[in-house]
């Protein structure tokens, strides 16, 4: 198959993504325009953070007038987990240049991680960086142009609750998960890391808390697998 096929075939998986990014980036558009924000700076964020969570903070912050260190802070530990899915991708990429991986990691999100790893797990052939730029790629862009879009409706609209887009997000990662389990196992494992998040969540860890209940649950799982197979 020619590179381009490979691209095309990730753009093609990612039109959920796609579809899934219109509210939430309209959203994000809409909110970044009550709080005075221009199209201009909407771009920009979109096309150098490209973190849909963290880009939400990161308005809610400037509005409540956060120092530099306090947000910058804040959505590293909120997007501490793209280091985790940089690892799991990494066996998948050990003959790439490192100019190459650098390129594949800017672009990581909760989204198009979970079409690329499902792809590398079950169609591992097919998957290569061509592929995966595709699936990234349709994603970026996507989120670019709905933000700006939304950033440009944002006074038509004032408030994008009313059409209940503020659940837009959560909606999006509740399909996300339900696409990823296909086994006994990993539902297991989701239910464990949202038990263990939710008790660091009233614990009071924050934006941590969910990094330490999937760390700790895939820990567990990983412990308990190897003792099964070692006996």
């Amino acid at each position: 198959m020619y590179k381009r096929n490979y691209f095309y075939a990730g753009v093609k998986d990612a039109i959920p993504i796609l579809l899934g990014y219109i509210p939430i980036a309209l959203a994000f558009g809409i909110l970044a325009a009550s709080f005075g924000i221009q199209p201009i700076g909407v771009a920009v964020m979109s096309l150098v953070i490209f973190a849909g969570s963290a880009q939400f903070i990161l308005v809610s912050m400037l509005s409540s007038g956060a120092t530099g260190l306090e947000i910058i802070t804040t959505i590293f530990f909120v997007n501490f987990r793209h280091f985790l899915m940089s690892s799991a991708y990494s066996q998948h990429f050990k003959q790439e240049k490192s100019s190459s991986l650098m390129l594949l990691s800017h672009f990581i999100t909760d989204e198009s991680f979970a079409i690329g790893i499902n792809k590398a797990e079950h169609d591992a052939h097919n998957f290569n960086k061509h592929y995966l730029i595709g699936v990234q790629l349709t994603g970026y862009f996507s989120w670019f142009f709905f933000t700006v879009l939304g950033s440009l409706i944002g006074n038509v609209i004032p408030d994008y609750k009313v059409f209940g887009l503020d659940f837009a997000l959560s909606a999006m990662f509740i399909g996300l998960l339900a696409m990823m389990i296909d086994s006994k196992k990993k539902l297991i494992a989701a239910i464990l890391a949202a038990i263990l998040s939710s008790c660091f969540m009233l614990l009071s860890f924050n934006y941590i808390s969910i990094i330490l209940g999937a760390v700790i649950s895939a820990i567990i799982l990983t412990g308990a697998t190897y003792d099964r197979t070692s006996k």
